[in-house]
């Protein structure tokens, strides 16, 4: 496509015909012959070509910007795969979950609204031993 817009560019709408025509001061066409650059409306038609190339390539660069979202043009071996957050709430949950049995429903719904409301905690509660997360249950209730 440059190619074809430099082409274009550097022939100025000029192109070389051959005219019969006198060479020197004659005027007998025979004899001689003379490269005559020819102006006129073909200039108006290089012109449109080009700008109808000009737009084609803005089309298909929009056409490539919309189509690719910018997180699929990394390189996949300069990314690793999104990893889930850690600690988050449904794992927070799971944990909370599997201490039915030793825990009250006031602790549990403490804990809930506890690790629901502040990532400190959550990330807290997730990582203690099971004997401190019921006693910080407890004390939950307590306040």
């Amino acid at each position: 496509m440059e190619e074809q817009f430099l082409a274009g560019r550097n022939s100025h709408g000029k192109e070389p015909i051959d005219l019969q025509e006198g060479s020197g001061d004659s005027d007998d066409p025979a004899r001689s012959r003379r490269r005559v650059r020819k102006r006129g409306s073909n200039t108006n038609s290089q012109l449109q070509d080009l700008i109808e190339l000009y737009r084609e390539s803005m089309t298909k660069k929009d056409k490539a910007k919309k189509s690719t979202p910018p997180e699929s043009k990394k390189s996949e071996s300069v990314t690793s795969p999104e990893k889930p957050e850690k600690h988050n709430i449904e794992e927070a949950i799971d944990v909370l979950n599997e201490m039915q049995g030793t825990i009250s429903m006031n602790e549990y719904f403490a804990g809930l609204n506890r690790i629901t409301e502040d990532e400190r905690w959550r990330r807290a509660f997730v990582r203690m031993f099971d004997e401190a997360r019921r006693k910080w249950l407890r004390r939950l209730v307590a306040t």
